[in-house]
């Protein structure tokens, strides 16, 4: 943990879901590789497909850029498509208990819940998907509130206006961003709050520039948030 300091005042914690709580790649790689593959044999498309570590690289991006970024420029007029059959091989294999939480997860949020925080997700991704690994993983039931960026009625730059709406509705004044990307930190700033970094994820060091301090792991946020008084 990097430039810790304690954070009584805070009443809410807001958790990014993919490379913060849940561990994408368990599922997402080798669906979105399935994706792509079935999208390029339908098309007659010989390219070759991306590599694990590259589609790593863009977990946690909004949907379009995700798959923009997983696609060559004379392909990416086809990303809806494999977006759709990349989320059915998804939602299969969580449906199916194969999706994976980060070791300590639930265990955390439980302990945080009993120590009288509101928590929270704010997700760049899909309801279909969001909704499905909340579900499987079993990290909805400690949620006060979930939401995704395909629940919103406009487009939005960064996770800001998520940020906003559930600190509205939760009624609460004081809340920190948990998060694996940079969109998570300039999100926090943009909402004004702070951001911790998670370097666990799938961002780089460089991301949590601007971040109040780092974790390496979940369990580290028992040691900073304790009992609400």
């Amino acid at each position: 943990m990097h430039n810790c300091r304690t954070m009584e005042h805070i009443e809410l914690l807001i958790f990014d879901m993919d490379g913060t709580l849940y561990k994408t790649e368990c599922v997402s790689v080798n669906a979105s590789l399935r994706g792509i593959r079935r999208v390029y044999e339908e098309n007659g498309i010989n390219l070759p497909l991306p590599t694990p570590v590259h589609i790593m690289s863009h977990i946690g991006k909004r949907t379009e850029d995700y798959y923009k970024s997983l696609l060559p420029e004379s392909v990416r007029h086809l990303f809806g498509k494999v977006h759709k059959y990349t989320q059915d091989n998804e939602v299969e294999a969580l449906v199916a208990g194969k999706g994976v939480v980060y070791d300590g997860v639930l265990e955390t949020l439980g302990e945080l819940k009993r120590r009288g925080y509101k928590l929270a997700v704010a997700s760049n991704s899909d309801p279909r998907y969001f909704n499905t690994v909340l579900d499987s993983t079993g990290i909805g039931k400690f949620l006060d509130r979930k939401m995704c960026i395909g629940m919103l009625n406009a487009p939005a730059k960064n996770k800001a206006p998520m940020l906003k709406k559930i600190v509205a509705e939760l009624g609460v004044k004081n809340a920190v961003m948990v998060g694996d990307r940079i969109d998570d930190v300039a999100g926090a700033k943009d909402a004004g709050m702070d951001c911790i970094g998670c370097f666990y994820g799938y961002g780089s060091p460089l991301e949590f520039e601007h971040a109040i301090f780092s974790v390496m792991s979940l369990k580290e946020l028992l040691i900073v948030f304790t009992e609400r008084k």
